[in-house]
């Protein structure tokens, strides 16, 4: 566009101050305050003139046009995007963080909220505000113009993530199940299929019951030190499960409640666990590629309502690059549950676990691991050893329109059952699943998910004879 001469002067003797009028002919015009010799511009001149103070490095000029736009119309969402960018450039930066983000709220098209949010990101990190600038590329992403820009995003997103002290993680899942409660597939218990003395019937309780399970994950922690060898952490997690049985776990605790007076109710098969601790992660030597860490904490848990155990932990954990592609995990762990009821007593568990990871050449990644868990306790469950083995083959390149990760596990459970007695109790069990992550539905970065479980348990303690089918509906971070 031409610039009118009006329009040169203005540019000439930097015009700070333009307001707009309506001429009588109703077309936007803005007209500079009185002067020695008063500018007219219309609308898309002013706008232009915005632009070029900017680019001239007048961001009072520019400041002085986006007011005036405002002022003009407070919808205008160009308006506001030019006041942040002037408002940047002078220092302002909490204000500019301000006027970009009811740019975003007013941008017409998505390129214009692509850089509003991008803009109040940049205003964001600039404002040492991690956390906000990291919300703002996320809502930045649905409105990118291509597949590099996108990418730009997601590489922008994990370098703030990483210099952000606070770090979390939440997860939401629905799955309809066959057992909500790890009930037994058997109304009777027996012990090496037979009657313990006489026939006794599993309450409602102990049997298996359909119904929706509903949890969700929160992972949180901040970063207290750092050096270049090694960081200290106080972390936190909150993990609330809650259970709406069907009419038919319903109906199964009505007929049994004559007998064993089971009148079930959802809550009573609600739990949650929060814990919160210290984790010291170090490299040595550095650059080895081989990590290290020690963490405490304490924890409590609450089942049908009730506080139900008190935690204390301890562990060791070690991260080893085997090869550039293959690197090994190990755990050590020993913890302390103290139950409320101190009929139950205090149980102790310890543990430890190796995983093999190694990436292929296709970008997929195989994973085998082994765990033991050594528990002693006084209660009538609580003295086994328990051993599993688990393999999870994951596909870097979608098939169809999901992701998918597969995982197929084995495991033995070998301890003492006290009821009317003390007996051996021994189980073996087999479990997969299959996930699917819908990265292309994604919003924000949050993609769609379904998990597909299966797990079968054989016990010679007929209480412990389990099988479970359930599909897992979630949303997951896609990076």
């Amino acid at each position: 566009m031409a610039r009118s001469p009006a329009l040169g002067r203005a540019a000439v003797f930097a015009v700070a101050f333009l307001c707009f009028d309506m001429t009588a002919a109703a077309q936007d015009v803005v007209k500079a305050p009185p002067a020695a010799q008063p500018v007219t511009v219309d609308l898309a001149q002013a706008r232009m003139i915005g632009i070029a103070a900017l680019k001239d490095n007048r961001p009072e000029v520019a400041r002085d046009i986006a007011r005036a736009l405002i002022a003009r119309d407070t919808k205008d969402g160009f308006g506001h995007y030019l006041l942040a960018e002037s408002l940047a450039r002078l220092g302002q930066i909490t204000a500019a963080r301000s006027a970009a983000a009811q740019a975003f709220r007013l941008a017409p098209q998505k390129a214009d909220k692509f850089r509003a949010a991008q803009l109040a990101a940049k205003l964001s990190f600039d404002a040492k505000q991690p956390t906000r600038a990291q919300m703002w590329l996320r809502r930045s992403l649905p409105y990118a113009p291509h597949a590099q820009a996108r990418e730009q995003v997601v590489q922008d997103y994990r370098v703030v993530r990483a210099r952000n002290p606070l770090s979390f993680n939440l997860q939401f899942n629905v799955s309809p199940s066959s057992n909500v409660n790890g009930g037994s597939d058997g109304e009777y218990f027996l012990i090496d299929g037979y009657y313990f003395a006489i026939p006794f019937a599993i309450s409602a309780y102990d049997q298996a019951l359909k119904g929706l399970t509903i949890s969700a994950d929160l992972q949180t922690s901040y970063k207290l030190r750092e050096s270049d060898v090694s960081e200290t952490r106080l972390f936190g997690a909150l993990g609330v499960t809650r259970v709406v049985l069907s009419q038919e776990a319903y109906d199964l605790a009505a007929a049994t409640a004559t007998l064993l007076d089971d009148d079930i109710e959802n809550a009573d098969f609600g739990s949650t666990v929060a814990r919160a601790g210290l984790r010291h992660a170090f490299a040595l030597p550095v650059g080895s590629g081989h990590h290290s860490a020690v963490s405490f904490s304490v924890g409590q848990t609450w089942y049908g309502g009730a506080v139900y155990q008190q935690l204390l932990q301890a562990g060791v954990e070690t991260n080893w690059r085997l090869a550039p592609r293959t690197r090994l995990h190990l755990d050590f762990a020993i913890e302390e549950r103290r139950f409320e009821d101190r009929a139950y007593g205090t149980t102790t568990s310890r543990s430890a676990s190796a995983q093999i990871e190694h990436r292929l050449n296709s970008g997929d990644l195989a994973a085998l691991s082994l765990s033991y868990t050594a528990n002693d306790g006084s209660s009538r469950n609580a003295t086994y050893d328990r051993v599993t083995l688990y393999a999870k083959y994951s596909f870097d390149q979608a098939i169809g329109p999901a992701k998918i990760s597969l995982g197929l596990g084995m495991g033995t459970h070998d301890g003492l059952y006290r009821s009317f007695g003390t007996v051996d109790r021994s189980d073996r069990s087999t479990f997969g699943t299959v996930n699917f992550l819908f990265h292309d539905l994604d919003y924000a970065g949050f993609a769609p998910s379904v998990s597909l479980k299966a797990r079968k348990n054989r016990s010679n303690v007929s209480r412990f004879d389990t099988t479970e089918m359930s599909v897992g509906f979630g949303i997951e971070s896609s990076f």
